[in-house]
């Protein structure tokens, strides 16, 4: 024992940094490892976990586990939110001429009239918030809007929603939130995408959020 307090208290001597470096006694060690949803992730010195838009971040240390517990939740507008994606496969091209074309709230398929890609909606669904995006700004003076329509029947005319994104000049990207649009079980909905004549070539693309 003499022989290992002397060697401790040269090798303090030696490196002072290095022991003073050292976790005071009985405290205990740091993360040996990360999991996200119980995978493992790489090790690092430090876990910064950081509250975002729309999001927020809570830890409680579970003495029971040996973990830290942090569990993030959706807050805001978008609290218990489904998201609807829609992304054409091929470009609308105006060609000097003003396009209209509707694309289903979910999905790829693109046609110029609106029942031939309207989602089918099975449970009574609510429609809150849209984000629309094109891959080419529309250019000066031309505009690009996105619409989202719903309809009382899937073989009845269909209606504009107040859920409408105006992509004009320069812009290639826009979004609304508005009073909640409620569309019952049984009903229908797409996308019309408005292109004006001297718009440039682009994919439009958009997300529908709601619960």
């Amino acid at each position: 024992m003499g022989h290992f307090l002397l060697v401790a208290l040269v090798l303090g001597l030696l490196c002072p940094a290095a022991a003073s470096a050292q976790p005071a006694i009985g405290t205990p060690p740091g993360y040996l490892e990360v999991r996200d949803n119980g995978t493992p992730e790489t090790r690092r010195r430090r876990l910064n976990l950081i509250s975002g838009s729309g999001a927020t971040v809570s830890c409680l240390d579970n003495g029971g586990t040996g973990a830290t517990d942090c569990t993030v939740s959706a807050t805001g507008a978008t609290a218990g939110i489904s998201m609807l994606q829609g992304t054409p496969v091929s470009p609308v091209v105006p060609g000097g001429v003003a396009q209209t074309v509707f694309v289903p709230l979910s999905g790829s398929d693109m046609s110029p009239t609106q029942l031939e890609v309207r989602t089918h909606i099975q449970g009574i669904t609510t429609l809150n918030n849209l984000r629309c995006f094109v891959t080419t700004a529309p250019g000066v003076g031309q505009t690009v809007t996105i619409t989202v329509q719903t309809s009382g029947g899937c073989m009845t005319a269909p209606a504009d929603t107040t859920l409408v994104c105006t992509i004009t000049g320069t812009a290639t990207e826009s979004s609304v939130v508005v009073a909640p649009q409620t569309v019952a079980s049984g009903n229908c909905a797409a996308v019309k995408v408005g292109y004006t004549a001297g718009a440039a070539t682009s994919f439009p693309r958009f997300v529908v959020a709601g619960s």
